[in-house]
This record gives structure tokens, sequence and C-alpha cells, in this order.
């Protein structure tokens, strides 16, 4: 039996600065190139029998540079929430352009929708199934299967593994990254590991 190897994608461009980042189509940074490399080099591209990714492009380049030149397949309903008018923004700007709003996210995280975008009961609604359906294909497979997603992703799908409310993903750390491993079950999957990142493996620190 196979398991599911839920990444989050490499650190991207401008990390310093606290921003929604939904659909913003932020690259990589060098860090975030480096941090794939490392496991790639140490998974190789025969550890997985299929590697999946969204259509941006800092989860196509991070599951890229993992799979060492595999074949990966993009696929729409594992892009990041979808953020609408407030994608992209600095958290400080917008506090100060509509502070209500922002308190109004906090109050009711699973469902509150910025303009023109998603709540995270929305994302959770379109990813969790995709996910459902690559972990039943581990469960058949002798090869593990590698999804890069991102870090609302990520946290709607694990929160989902582990029965939590969609409102509590704010509890689940998603480091620049890092590995989930999901184990297939009988009955409900097993959550292996978390937010295993490559700094905690032995990637050497930025000088």
């Amino acid at each position: 039996m196979g398991e599911l190897c839920l990444m989050r994608h490499g650190r991207v461009e401008m990390f310093h600065i606290k921003r929604f980042l939904g659909r913003t189509d932020a690259p990589l940074d060098e860090r975030g190139r480096q941090q794939a490399r490392w496991w790639g080099e140490r998974l190789g591209p025969d550890q997985f029998e299929t590697v999946w990714c969204s259509e941006l492009s800092r989860s196509r380049e991070t599951a890229a540079l993992v799979a060492c030149g595999g074949a990966v397949t993009p696929v729409p309903e594992l892009s990041e929430i979808d953020l609408g008018e407030w994608d992209g923004l600095p958290m400080a700007e917008l506090k100060q352009r509509d502070l209500a709003a922002f308190e109004a996210r906090g109050k009711d995280l699973a469902g509150f929708r910025p303009p023109g975008g998603e709540s995270f009961a929305d994302l959770a609604r379109r990813v969790v199934p995709a996910l459902e359906n690559i972990l039943a294909l581990a469960a058949d497979s002798e090869r593990d299967h590698l999804v890069v997603g991102h870090l609302g992703v990520n946290r709607v799908f694990l929160a989902h593994v582990l029965a939590m409310e969609v409102g509590s993903i704010m509890r689940i750390e998603q480091d620049y990254a890092c590995m989930n491993r999901i184990r297939p079950g009988k009955r409900e999957p097993r959550l292996v590991s978390m937010n295993i990142t490559p700094e905690l493996l032995g990637l050497a620190a930025e000088s």
C-alpha cells in the first residue's frame, strides 16, 4: 500500500510580507527551489507512482523539481483559495482599508467570503474530493503518490483527515516545502507525519 505525500510548495518571492496569497501567481524564490531540489535528491523519481500539483506556478515548479523530470499532472481543484478582491493585498493594508471585514473573517473563518472570492468551506468542498481520489489511488498502489498543494489546500484536507472543523484550520502549521504523509485505512485515513520540512531533516539554514 502506498501513501499520499502532501507537500506545500517551496518558499515564494516577497515571503516576508504578510499578505493574502491565493490565486496571485507568486513564483518560488531561490530558497524555495533549493527546498524542492532537496526533496528531489532524497526521494528521487522512483519514489512516486504519480505526481500532482495545482495550476499555479509555485506548485508546478516545486512538483517538477521534486519529481526530477518525471511526469507532473496539474489539477485545477488543487489551486489555492480564491481570495477575490483581497488577493495579493498586504494584511496591514486591508486592516486599514476595511477593518470590519477583516474582523468578520476572523469570527467566521469557515464561512466568510471576501468580495468575489471563496470561503474556506468552499475550498474544502472542492479540495477534499480531489485529494480523496488520489488517496484511493494510493490504497491500491505499491508506491506513494505526491501532491504539491498550498497552505489553505493542505490545511482543509488535513482538517478533514483529523475530523476537525474547517473553522479550526489555523491550528495546523504548514511551513514552506513541508511534507505530510497520509496512509489509507480500511475505515478512515491515518495521518502518519505532518509539517516535516527540509530544514528539520538537515537542509542548512540560509547564511
